[in-house]
């Protein structure tokens, strides 16, 4: 029997709806995950504008992103309905981690985790 190999990231049936998880992808780290769009929502910055965008799980249609590692459950109640009417507070949210990283080129995933966890 052939030894089964498992992807080097988490499958998609195991990823929580609105949490934050490290991705590998092509515009981010981190994202939201949303089980409805099968993607993650992330902060880009594109032309000197700043907003929401997705980046798709690996295995869903031409997904390009690996979730790697789960972060925490994120304070939205209802991601969904949030990211429509208060875009701006979401932002806020996925950029804090961001700039501390390129502040920091040494601040390790697992610093950021304790952050957003209030530890």
């Amino acid at each position: 029997m052939e030894p089964v190999i498992k992807p080097p990231y988490i499958d998609i049936s195991l990823l929580k709806d609105g949490y934050l998880y490290q991705i590998k992808a092509r515009n981010t780290s981190i994202g939201i995950w949303l089980e409805e769009e099968n993607g993650f929502l992330y902060s880009r910055t594109k032309f000197a504008q700043n907003f929401l965008d997705i980046e798709y799980h690996w295995d869903f249609h031409f997904g390009t992103a690996k979730p790697i590692k789960e972060i925490c459950k994120t304070p939205f109640e209802e991601i969904n309905t949030l990211r429509e009417t208060s875009r701006d507070i979401i932002l806020d949210y996925l950029n804090q981690p961001k700039k501390k990283l390129s502040e920091q080129n040494l601040l390790h995933i697992s610093e950021i985790e304790k952050e957003l966890k209030g530890e």
